[in-house]
């Protein structure tokens, strides 16, 4: 069975237990949530070994070829195009939908950790390089770091940098296929993912009061994922068929919307980002490595339309021209930095948003609080979306992109 649909499988299967599945059942609750961090840790097991052996091989053979810098250039400026074109996407939705205001009933809970640059930077480089593998699981900063600059020290150290090369070559080669292995039967972990993400949509009150920025979310979303990031692949992609396009991402897209965590979905993406788009082997580590880190248009577009909200929930006024262009240039900015904050995620970007735009009440963004676990996977599915559009886009312009046909599909 092709991945996509045992991805798909999962996928409606895990919807149908999570609707049916009875609430009230003792311990249904806790046995899922387990389940669901068992899966997302097996999907992220491999993720950093990837990445390091990976990406020195990419960047030597792409400096050799002398296209490092156009890759690397192309990916970052058109992750910056992609969070100012879903920041424009999500104004203009929420200024012509105009949700209705949510009833200012603040959660108890504490608002996210925050890191500064110090904070990070430490982070990074810390005293004794090993320390950069024994952080925090999900901070993809440090050793993406750490194999960058083996990959550049590589051009300087001709007397052994065959027989390293060759060594890093070998243990991608062994850590991509225990990868595929791992991707190959993820279907069946997407069954406990997608059945605890709507029992999580189950468990939040008063859901009516969300229903109308849930709609403007989700309408959004929609409209980047089915009509600007295929059109974006037409256009700049040699004409790549917009359907077909579509069918190759669908099982990174099915992953993120039901896990909402990019490092799980990164494994997915790079394999069928090299098996169904047909980016080169060179590319594809550099590509998604700097999406993954720099590229939330979607948690951008989603954090726009909810916190514009949040603004005129405080508020008996309406919500200026100039402060939505406020909040849009933040946004955009967050965008491109929330991914080297550990533990970024949209719940991070509120909160940074709220700090500079709620006029006193840092903690504002609480009121969504419930919406939160929707809010965030959907953020991230767009965010994949655009990375893999990106990805096709960067790989045909440096014809580093091969055409697979369809039937040819994990």
């Amino acid at each position: 069975m092709k991945i996509w649909a045992r991805y798909l499988l999962g996928v409606i299967v895990g919807v149908v237990l999570g609707i049916f599945l009875p609430m009230e059942m003792a311990n249904a609750g806790a046995i899922m949530s387990f389940l669901a961090e068992l899966v997302m840790n097996m999907g992220r097991y491999m993720v950093i070994p990837l990445l390091f052996f990976l990406i020195p091989v990419s960047l030597y053979t792409l400096q050799a070829e002398k296209k490092l810098l156009r890759v690397g250039g192309s990916t970052v400026l058109f992750s910056l195009a992609a969070a100012a074109i879903g920041v424009f996407i999500g104004a203009v939705i929420v200024l012509v939908l105009s949700p209705q205001r949510i009833p200012i009933i603040m959660a108890e809970a504490a608002a996210p950790e925050t890191f500064g640059i110090s904070e990070i930077l430490l982070r990074v480089f810390p005293s004794n390089v090993t320390m950069v593998f024994w952080g925090e699981p999900l901070y993809l900063l440090p050793p993406v770091v750490l194999a960058v600059l083996i990959g550049l020290g590589f051009r300087g150290t001709h007397s052994f940098s065959g027989l390293m090369l060759e060594f890093f070559d070998t243990a991608a080669g062994l850590v991509y296929t225990l990868t595929s292995w791992v991707v190959s039967v993820m279907g069946v972990g997407l069954v406990a993912l997608a059945a605890y993400a709507v029992m999580q949509f189950r468990q939040i009150a008063d859901i009516a009061l969300f229903s109308e920025v849930l709609f403007a979310v989700l309408f959004s979303a929609g409209l980047v994922l089915l009509v600007f990031v295929p059109l974006a692949v037409f256009f700049f992609a040699n004409r790549q068929n917009p359907l077909s396009f579509l069918f190759s991402i669908l099982p990174p897209v099915l992953a993120a919307a039901v896990s909402g965590n990019h490092v799980f979905t990164l494994t997915t993406l790079m394999r069928t980002g090299r098996h169904n788009q047909g980016v080169s082997k060179k590319a594809e580590s550099v590509v998604f490595t700097l999406t993954t880190l720099l590229c939330r248009a979607g948690t951008a577009m989603v954090s726009m339309i909810v916190f514009i909200v949040v603004l005129r929930s405080y508020s008996s006024l309406e919500v200026s021209l100039l402060q939505v262009i406020g909040v849009a240039f933040s946004a955009i900015l967050f965008s491109v930095l929330i991914g080297g904050v550990p533990g970024g995620n949209i719940l991070v970007f509120l909160s940074l948003l709220s700090s500079l735009h709620s006029k006193g009440v840092p903690d504002a963004y609480l009121i969504l609080l419930p919406l939160v676990p929707v809010l965030l996977r959907v953020g991230v599915a767009v965010d994949v979306a655009v990375a893999a559009g990106i990805a096709q886009i960067v790989g045909q312009r440096e014809k580093m992109c091969k055409s697979v046909p369809s039937h040819d599909f994990l």
